[in-house]
């Protein structure tokens, strides 16, 4: 019974923190790409011009740590919910939906290293 609430604790956690990181992972992909082009057509107006050049969740994106956040994260998530659900037989929708974003989450990290 304790172990259960531990687990469930865990699997809340899991499900901010996949969420949080998809979410900012998206938002340094979007920054990344709009400084990009703002680099290379320097003529093009833009009143967020600096919300782009110092933007954290781009600087992340372009070093490359947000991917390998995105990654390593992933992997524990899916680990954790595949053996929650296949050897605990818990069949929660928390579950479920951690592996989703795990899932997501490994597919950005993926995106971003390219």
């Amino acid at each position: 019974m304790v172990f259960q609430t531990l687990f469930d604790s865990l699997f809340e956690f899991l499900l901010y923190y996949l969420s949080f990181l998809a979410l900012v992972s998206l938002i340094g992909m979007k920054f990344a790409k709009k400084h990009e082009q703002l680099e290379q057509n320097p003529s093009q107006k833009s009143s967020l011009k600096k919300l782009y050049k110092n933007c954290p969740c781009r600087k992340a994106v372009q070093n490359g740590m947000m991917s390998s956040a995105c990654i390593y994260s992933a992997a524990a998530g899916f680990m954790l919910s595949l053996t929650n659900i296949a050897l605990i037989s818990n069949y929660t929708l928390r579950n479920f939906i951690v592996l989703a974003l795990s899932l997501l989450c490994f597919y950005l990290g993926w995106v971003l290293k390219k």
